[in-house]
């Protein structure tokens, strides 16, 4: 049987073969396509990393010019304490030890609290270090500046050589010996004279309190000037390695006595009808009774400014006074009034411990320490609240006056801190509210730093301690709860601290302007901070942040 002629698979297979190759340079063509397409998107990616890695880079390094400055002015000590003549003053440049890390610039300003607790800018010599001129002041803080990459830094007024550099501001605190330890000037109240102690030739035989018209700049009387109040209610000064007190003739049968004079303080200072004294309603450094209520009720002894008209000599020096008229106690003077220094003191209204309110129940500012938050004018609608002199008198039960006397009602636990009222009971001394009822510390609700401190006032408000309360009438006190931001400040419901402003000063009468009580963002610093102990203030970075602008070299 004949069968048809076989066909060749040959040409089959060719025709497969074909269609496979062309499949297979499909494929290639299109992964190749991709493998570009991935290619391309990891090489940006490595690109953008690499950018990215620059710039932290920088960062790292100007974070790291900030430490070594801090590094240095640590070491910059003996038994402690900070050597001045050792601290670092010229710009240095360094770069960490990280492979790639660009090096970083420091610079470094120094500034100087004064009385007014400002801070002034001081010049740094090498070998001598920070120069405080103006007596009373005293280094307070430096702020560092750096700057990476090194050679990309811009000058003043000039551009950044490249858009990555990077710079970081930090602000150390000194803590100091005479940082809220009493030793300050007592002004008359117009700012004028001040009190001075005199001593005779020699010591031994006595010292007598004097007033002058010139104060505390650059005299050579300054060092005898700086008097202490203490929180056994005593005005103190050292003399010669020597504490003397001021007393109180306690002559109480003359109109004027003239013979106030300053003796030892050893075993003496809790004697109230010689050796306290009181601040009355009208700033007057009043004597103590020994009952230790002012010595004369509602008219009282108070120590008396023979120059209190302004009009004598510069450099005049009189007799201090004792003087008793019932205005001693009823209306501002510059014969009876005075000024207390903050460095000078806060007495017996003193923080002794992390209480929320001192043994006199006052609001003593830090900054300003010997300064309480004060009603104004003991008028309840003032459209603000001022940082006064703490008034107080060893009788506790009776003294401060209700609008420095203040108490607190707890409504609520923030963050393991307590949350309530913080108010003043008009025309009492207790804290059950009276005929007058409650007024409560209530926030404005916006800052000092957004408004230009213009509408940023605390202020206070009638209130209820039984129902419940508004929003802006709450306040956490944080006590010593909460780190180097919020240890001792009180804070709003919206967690603004509250401050006392230096920057924005009041005349509520007498010619004399007082810092007012306002809210603003919280950044740690002492004027934010209320009823401290005096040994709060230690040394610390705080603040620390990332600069903006053209000029790298800045202050605060």
């Amino acid at each position: 049987m004949t069968g048809a002629p076989p066909r060749w698979r040959a040409d089959r297979s060719g025709s497969d073969e074909q269609g496979s190759i062309i499949l297979v340079m499909l494929m290639i063509v299109f992964m190749t396509i991709v493998l570009i397409t991935a290619m391309t998107g990891a090489i940006g990616g490595l690109n953008l990393s690499s950018s990215s890695a620059s710039r932290n880079n920088t960062l790292q390094a100007a974070t790291a010019g900030v430490q070594a400055a801090v590094t240095d002015i640590r070491s910059a000590s003996t038994a402690g304490l900070v050597a001045p003549t050792e601290l670092p003053c010229t710009t240095f440049s360094g770069v960490t030890n990280n492979t790639g890390t660009p090096t970083y610039s420091v610079s470094m300003q120094y500034y100087a609290e004064n009385v007014s607790g400002g801070y002034v800018p001081i010049t740094c010599s090498p070998g001598s270090g920070p120069q405080v001129t103006v007596a009373g002041d005293y280094l307070s803080r430096v702020v560092i500046t750096a700057c990476a990459p090194a050679g990309d830094c811009p000058s003043s007024g000039t551009p950044a050589g490249t858009p990555i550099w990077r710079r970081v501001v930090g602000t150390y605190t000194f803590e100091t010996t005479n940082v809220n330890i009493a030793g300050g000037v007592i002004y008359s109240y117009q700012d004028q004279e001040c009190l001075v102690a005199v001593p005779q030739t020699p010591i031994t035989a006595g010292v007598s309190l004097d007033v002058t018209n010139s104060c505390a700049n650059g005299n050579s009387m300054a060092s005898r000037e700086q008097f202490q109040y203490t929180s056994t209610w005593n005005l103190e000064i050292e003399l010669s390695n020597t504490l003397y007190c001021i007393q109180d003739p306690e002559d109480n049968s003359l109109p004027e006595s003239v013979s106030v004079a300053l003796v030892a303080c050893s075993g003496i200072p809790t004697n109230p009808a010689v050796d306290q004294w009181g601040i009355n309603d009208t700033a007057g450094i009043e004597g103590v009774s020994p009952t230790s209520t002012p010595s004369g009720g509602p008219n009282g002894w108070c120590l008396n400014n023979p120059m209190g008209g302004g009009t004598a000599a510069a450099g005049t020096v009189e007799a201090a006074t004792m003087t008793y008229t019932p205005n001693c106690g009823g209306a501002f003077s510059p014969d009876w009034s005075w000024q207390l220094s903050p460095s000078v003191g806060s007495g017996g209204a003193s923080p002794t411990g992390p209480s929320l309110l001192g043994l006199t129940a006052q609001m003593v500012n830090y900054q300003q320490f010997g300064l309480c938050m004060d009603v104004t004018n003991e008028q309840v609608d003032s459209t603000y609240l001022i940082d006064y002199d703490c008034k107080q008198f060893p009788d506790t039960a009776d003294y401060p006056a209700w609008n420095q006397r203040w108490c607190f009602l707890k409504v609520n636990t923030v963050a393991g801190n307590q949350q309530g009222l913080l108010y003043t009971d008009e025309g009492e001394t207790t804290c059950t509210p009276g005929s007058d009822g409650a007024f409560c510390a209530t926030s404005p609700q916006t800052l000092a730093s957004a408004s230009g401190g213009s509408t940023a006032y605390v202020t206070v408000t009638s209130c209820s301690l039984t129902a419940t309360p508004p929003v802006n009438e709450l306040w956490t006190a944080w006590s010593s709860n909460g780190g180097l931001d919020n240890d001792y400040t009180w804070t709003d419901n919206w967690g603004s601290c509250m401050e006392a402003n230096p920057n924005n000063t009041q005349n509520p009468g007498g010619d004399t302007y007082w810092s007012t009580i306002q809210v603003d963002t919280c950044n740690g610093s002492y004027a934010q901070k209320w009823d401290a102990p005096a040994t709060l203030g230690t040394s610390q970075l705080s603040n620390t942040h990332e600069g903006t602008g053209d000029n790298w070299v800045t202050g605060p």
